[in-house]
């Protein structure tokens, strides 16, 4: 292969709209042109690439898969491991348990978490599989208690007290309310994420469903309405998401995850 048919086929965007059997043949022929590089520094983005064009996935899934295995790349090259060869269970098990930072202060990671890092490396080795390598997950045979965790509890009203107190508003702009205001009225990450001010009427929100779920109503709790009314004055325009900070931005389903890390903190 000539140069000049090497360099045409490196030119589609990292994230852009060309469709996926397009993509995947493009990193398929990257791959074998490269000869399979192991180099997790060359593998990762490779990896993330295929997965950000992977139709198969809700969109929020391919965000999260995404960050998570850019942030394993990282974590490996922290460790000084620098090819696919030197990742092994114990590495992998030390990703997923990697306490977070929050406020200057390192956390146990939630199990959400947890399971969003071991989710990204299966992805990362079954994309890899597919990219033709022959690899085995190292995180098939990891004992993880996330998978065992008990069914989640309920909030009593000592809990729901709690947390709108780590919420607060009126006093200033604050979106940590809106996200507990609108996880009260039974709205997942992705839907707070998209609720915008004209999707607020006669406390209730017009929630837009998701991957597995359909649209629908919901009425709003007494604080939540409140919450989110003191959060209409400070809109710019009433098509402006209620998590975005301006009309022209938007929000993700891992800024309000963090939101939430927050509020429970």
């Amino acid at each position: 292969m000539d140069e000049t048919a090497h360099h045409d086929r490196s030119k589609p965007p990292l994230f852009g709209p060309t469709c996926s059997a397009t993509r995947l043949l493009h990193l398929v022929g990257t791959v074998l042109d490269e000869q399979h590089p192991t180099r997790l520094d060359r593998l990762v983005p490779l990896a993330a690439q295929m997965v950000a064009n992977d139709g198969g996935l809700a969109e929020s899934t391919r965000t999260v898969v995404v960050t998570e295995i850019t942030r394993f790349g990282r974590h490996c090259a922290h460790l000084g491991i620098d090819d696919l060869t030197g990742i092994d269970p114990a590495v992998v098990a030390s990703y997923l348990h990697a306490p977070v930072t929050r406020s200057g202060r390192h956390h146990p990671p939630a199990r959400s978490t947890s399971r969003n890092r071991r989710n990204a490396v299966r992805h990362l080795y079954r994309t890899l599989r597919r990219l033709g390598y022959t690899v085995a997950d190292p995180s098939a045979d990891l004992d993880t208690p996330i998978d065992r965790s008990p069914s989640a509890g309920f909030c009593d009203d000592l809990d729901i007290a709690r947390l709108r107190r780590a919420a607060p508003y009126g006093l200033f702009p604050s979106l940590l309310s809106i996200v507990l205001a609108l996880a009260e009225a039974g709205a997942t990450n992705g839907e707070i994420a998209q609720v915008r001010g004209h999707d607020i009427e006669n406390d209730r929100v017009r929630l837009p469903g998701g991957h597995r779920l359909d649209p629908r109503e919901n009425p709003l709790t007494a604080w939540g309405a409140a919450a989110i009314a003191d959060r209409l004055t400070r809109l710019d325009h009433p098509d402006q998401a209620l998590m975005a900070a301006t009309p022209d931005t938007t929000a993700t389903p891992v800024s309000v995850s963090n939101a939430f890390a927050h509020i429970c903190a």
